[in-house]
């Protein structure tokens, strides 16, 4: 089984949403994360990119 999870960071708290479309303008960073379940294992990758300069 994958998750699959997209945050973003807006004034130092972590978004489970982001509307674009509501003059938010850009979030400070995304977060995506990949967390793969076998049985008892757990595999989970996550990456960060920052926006702006």
């Amino acid at each position: 089984m994958t998750d699959v999870e997209v945050r973003f960071l807006s004034n130092g708290d972590w978004l489970n949403r982001w509307d674009s479309q509501a003059r938010q303008g850009l979030p400070d960073a995304v977060s995506l994360t990949f967390a793969t379940r076998v049985g008892t294992s757990e595999e989970v990758f996550r990456t960060i990119w920052q926006i702006g300069d």
